[in-house]
């Protein structure tokens, strides 16, 4: 049995199900503000014909959307975070990019 599959079964047990997913999401989110690298995002992004798949995903969902918009924050640099919120600002999430101030002066305001 590998590591994953052990603690899962072991979070499995001590907890119930949606409170070992905030648990996993809670680690994952920490671990990327921890290691990302913008510039690396950018130079492995630049190499692809299309977007990420994992990309669709998060920005599909608030939480992972939440990440992204801490990320360019963060990393204002990043070439795929601002085109992401800058599309993100015209789309159905537009209220949550225009009610981030601190986004909307990376992206230079939104519409």
């Amino acid at each position: 049995m590998d590591e994953c599959a052990l603690l899962r079964s072991w979070l499995g047990q001590a907890l119930d199900k949606e409170a070992v997913r905030e648990l996993a999401s809670r680690v994952v989110i920490e671990r990327v503000h921890q290691h990302f690298d913008g510039q690396r995002l950018d130079e492995e992004v630049a190499t692809l014909q299309e977007a990420p798949l994992w990309l669709q995903g998060m920005l599909s969902d608030a939480q992972w959307r939440a990440l992204l918009y801490e990320l360019l924050v963060a990393h204002p640099r990043c070439a795929l975070l601002q085109a992401v919120v800058r599309a993100l600002s015209e789309s159905e999430h537009a209220s949550e990019v225009q009610s981030n101030a601190q986004l909307c002066a990376v992206v230079g305001g939104t519409s």
